[in-house]
């Protein structure tokens, strides 16, 4: 059934897909792979006769300038993916497009060598896995916890290979903890009395003796009371004064 015709895209969108094109071109080509039915069972190699430059792009894909290294680990990736029928054969081979996907991400890890390509490679088996897990698991629409569980352990094991293999390729990030000295300085003064009259940086505060009231004659303490005894008589008053005693204790 012919696809329906479709609209032109707006200005902005046409404009976005040439500058991810220039992108586009700028990555490193794919690796072609071709699946062929063999008495045996299949054989994979290049979908072109340059059997060489395949081989060659194969051990750069996998960091390793041995051809039975990457074969090996090409061979690993085709047992990991669904099986599919092969059309003219009607046998299971590997699927051609998760094969090639699998090895487009072993590829987006760069390794640069043996080691590093054994992270790589199991860190594409956990997400295989994981992504299969969780397929199955929501086409039934049957979530069940173990699996859930299990799919989040897988995630975090891929994340944990991501991140080993970033040490491994020096990419790890660095904190850096800057540590600033600061200097305060406290200055006390101290008041010292001298006399009877406090002094502030040698400058007298204040009278050095007690105010006087005027209107008995006696003496007043801090607050304005009558020190000592002193008469309290109202004008006009004919009771007889009171001394009263002031509270010194």
């Amino acid at each position: 059934m012919p696809l329906q015709p479709r609209s032109s895209p707006p200005e902005d969108i046409r404009r976005a897909g040439a500058a991810a094109r220039v992108r586009t071109g700028k990555r490193r080509p794919s690796l072609g792979l071709a699946i062929d039915v063999t008495e045996e069972g299949y054989a994979l190699g290049p979908p072109h006769d340059d059997q060489d430059g395949w081989e060659a792009m194969l051990c750069d894909l996998f960091g390793t300038g041995s051809v039975v290294t990457a074969t090996y680990h090409l061979g690993q990736l085709a047992q990991m993916c669904r099986t599919e029928l092969h059309e003219q054969t009607g046998q299971n081979v590997p699927s051609h497009a998760e094969l090639l996907a699998a090895l487009n991400m072993v590829a987006g890890f760069r390794p640069r060598n043996e080691a590093q390509c054994a992270v790589a490679v199991g860190a594409v088996a956990m997400h295989l896995m994981m992504m299969r897990l969780a397929t199955d698991t929501l086409s039934t629409m049957q979530i069940r916890h173990p699996d859930a569980a299990l799919s989040a352990k897988l995630g975090r094991t891929v994340a944990m290979q991501v991140q080993t293999l970033s040490g491994l390729q020096g990419k790890t990030s660095q904190q850096r903890i800057i540590v600033k000295q600061e200097r305060h300085d406290h200055r006390h003064q101290h008041i010292h009395i001298e006399g009877g009259s406090a002094k502030i940086n040698d400058q007298p505060h204040g009278p050095s003796s007690l105010p006087i009231d005027t209107a008995n004659g006696t003496r007043c303490d801090a607050v304005g009371q009558p020190s000592g005894c002193a008469a309290l008589s109202g004008k006009g008053s004919k009771r007889k004064a009171v001394s009263v005693t002031g509270d010194k204790g």
